[in-house]
């Protein structure tokens, strides 16, 4: 039978009081098939439509507890969107959340907490299981990633101490982590969405929440959080382990003794004169802990002793189970991050945070590309490009690869996983600079590993970090100021907006040398040849050269989507690169130029040399090309320019395979 109780107890005495809150449904009483939004008033959808697609079913092919539960299921974002509604907005006291869920495998799942009674203004904390054997939970900017195991029912619980910002998250009746970030909870949100994976498909059965305000003090209480790998986890590597461990008792602890399991192996260590007062946190390290192998390798970190005194006042606190992926990286493979985002936007500062981890984390393997949206940075056809791209839903989100959508809390996985994706191309970059002209020519080469179909797509890109202004445009918007949102990269110290003399934006999408989604390679690169594309630009007065990147990348056409493989380089370092390709001791001349007819190119040549010059637009085009064999002396070469539309186009004087690139002028 159903059980569902809502209490409220008011307990009066001289020193405190307690209010008391519960909720529990086991959908027992349900019929099979009635709408979860028609059978209680708990229970109700994102835009409070019951009954209908948004809601979800009662069912009896799977159950935790007696023979029924309620069903989720996409192959793309909802359109079920169920949300519980715990009668109040919670600030202060205990909280406690548990539900039972079984996620088909290969599927994935999501849910998160809403902090205020109005759905849809804050959310309190996310949790997603994508398809890799893991649990990845958030609270503001504090992510833990636990062991979860499709196929199976899980039981799920949030332990949640309002008054001490605390977090404590259970799998299956054991503790795996603590997060730590202010909050509220007013309702939970459960929501299908394919991330990671192609379809969402889990069952949800016997969810109950209690409330309890009090007034209770930890003398003794630390808190472990944040435990991971100190860097990537890449096979083959010893890495450290890290953990930060957080006073949040009322007294100073000085000693430590931490206990670490990794598969089974136990070890210890003991930490002393920390001096670490109430309040104050300090993060340690395990040097050297983990053989890092291919998959998830399960850690666990937890507290022998403080001070010689054995478990603390709140023990499940302090304890730790992480799954760290254990990656293999793929020879020169690069995963590329498109983040749309823009001064505008409240929640924005949140893929400012990630991205930087993501750079801090994988570093030249990571590239990514700020792609700014209705403010002075907006590169419009770029933009354009990321707005209307399939899955891309709101500010702040990252393009992964273009394989995935996702919060950019939620980028790592994908950036995992494409990472251990064999490559079928490389790339090099060098370029030439005009400093009088401001014009930068830059010549992508594409190696083919494997056969490049003619189909496949190049995308070159100007980005740059660095970035300030001044004005309102220039300020960022800022949802986490004061800290009311959690804390976020430091941005929770920062006022909102945060003026623009206190910002400075990096990995700023600056320039595309061709389209957004690509251009052709027009013709079919075999294995182990190249091909190479000069494309063109004038700088404008506010970008510095010298926090410049080219980017480029090769993905495949729409309607299949990703990128292949990706690289960037500095400005310096592509105008430097075997720059001895591009330094020609031989005189070259263009004239006239401009020109709206015939045009001549000049070059004394001394002794015999191979000579074939290109003629490419400045989006990479190539209009005309022709080797004209070994020849030597003075020699005049003459294009014919009268059928081409006005505009700038690069001459490529290639001489014994050491190149110049002269700017010719068209104007009729």
């Amino acid at each position: 039978m159903m059980k569902h109780l809502l209490t409220l107890l008011f307990i009066a005495a001289s020193f405190s009081y307690v209010t008391a809150q519960s909720f529990s449904d086991d959908f027992e009483s349900y019929d099979v098939g009635s709408y979860l939004g028609n059978n209680a008033d708990e229970w109700t959808t994102w835009s409070g439509a019951t009954g209908g697609t948004e809601d979800a079913q009662v069912v009896d092919d799977k159950a935790n507890s007696g023979t029924k539960s309620i069903y989720f299921y996409s192959t793309g974002q909802g359109p079920q969107d169920v949300v519980l509604d715990f009668g109040a907005k919670y600030t202060t006291g205990q909280f406690d959340m548990t539900f039972s869920i079984f996620v088909t495998e290969n599927t994935s799942a999501y849910w998160n907490f809403q902090q205020e009674e109005m759905i849809g203004v804050t959310w309190a904390g996310n949790a997603w299981y994508r398809n890799d054997d893991r649990l990845t939970v958030d609270a503001g900017a504090e992510v833990m990633l636990t062991p979860f195991n499709a196929g199976k029912w899980n039981k799920v619980e949030y332990n949640i101490d309002l008054d001490n910002n605390e977090w404590v998250v259970k799998i299956n009746d054991k503790c795996v982590g603590t997060l730590l970030a202010p909050a509220a909870v007013a309702s939970l949100d459960i929501f299908p969405l394919t991330d990671n994976a192609t379809t969402s498909e889990f069952w949800i059965d016997d969810v109950s929440f209690d409330y309890t305000e009090t007034m209770v003090e930890k003398e003794l209480d630390v808190v472990l959080t944040d435990v991971g790998s100190v860097g990537p986890a890449f096979v083959g590597n010893m890495a450290d382990i890290g953990v930060t461990v957080v006073n949040t008792g009322s007294v100073m602890v000085d000693n430590i003794e931490l206990s670490l399991d990794i598969d089974g192996a136990m070890s210890n260590e003991s930490f002393s004169d920390l001096k670490l007062e109430p309040g104050q946190e300090v993060d340690l390290s395990f040097i050297g802990a983990l053989d890092v192998k291919q998959g998830i390798n399960i850690v666990e970190v937890g507290i022998s002793s403080i001070d010689g005194l054995g478990s603390d006042d709140a023990p499940c606190n302090s304890n730790v189970i992480v799954g760290l992926t254990g990656i293999k990286l793929a020879e020169d493979k690069r995963v590329v991050a498109e983040e749309g985002t823009g001064t505008w936007c409240p929640w924005c500062p949140r893929g400012t945070v990630f991205m930087k981890l993501m750079e801090d984390t994988y570093d030249d393997r990571f590239v990514g590309i700020a792609v700014h949206n209705g403010d002075p940075m907006t590169v419009t056809e770029y933009d354009n490009y990321v707005g209307a791209f399939p899955g891309f839903t709101g500010y702040p989100g990252v393009i992964v690869d273009r394989a995935t959508v996702v919060d950019p809390s939620g980028m790592e996985s994908p950036i995992v996983t494409r990472l251990q994706e064999e490559v079928n191309s490389t790339f090099g970059i060098q370029a030439t600079y005009d400093e009088e002209l401001k014009e930068l020519v830059a010549t992508v080469t594409v190696n083919a590993k494997n056969d490049l179909p003619s189909n496949r797509r190049l995308v070159v890109a100007l980005v740059e970090d660095g970035v300030t202004g001044t004005g309102a445009a220039y300020a960022q918007a800022n949802a986490y100021a004061g800290g009311g949102n959690g804390t976020m990269g430091g941005y929770e110290n920062l006022p909102s907006p945060v003026p623009a003399s206190q910002m400075v934006y990096d990995d700023v999408a600056r320039a595309l040398f061709t389209p957004a989604n690509g251009m052709a390679l027009g013709e079919e690169i075999t294995a182990g040849n190249s091909m190479d594309f000069t494309f063109g630009t004038v700088l404008s007065d506010e970008i510095d050269t010298e926090n410049l990147r080219i980017v480029a990348f090769l993905a495949l056409p729409s309607p299949v989507r990703f990128i292949d493989n990706a690289f960037e380089v500095s400005f310096e370092e592509a105008i430097l690169a075997d720059n001895k390709e591009f330094e020609i001791d031989i005189a070259v001349d263009v004239y006239p130029n401009p020109t709206g007819d015939l045009t001549n190119i000049a070059l004394d040549l001394g002794n015999s040399a191979i000579v074939e010059i290109q003629l490419v637009t400045m989006t990479g085009q190539i209009v005309s090309s022709k080797n004209y064999g070994t020849l030597s002396g003075n020699q005049i070469f003459t294009i014919d320019a009268g059928n081409l539309t006005n505009g700038m186009y690069n001459a490529i004087i290639s001489i014994d395979g050491k190149k110049v690139n002269k700017r010719i002028v068209v104007s009729h």
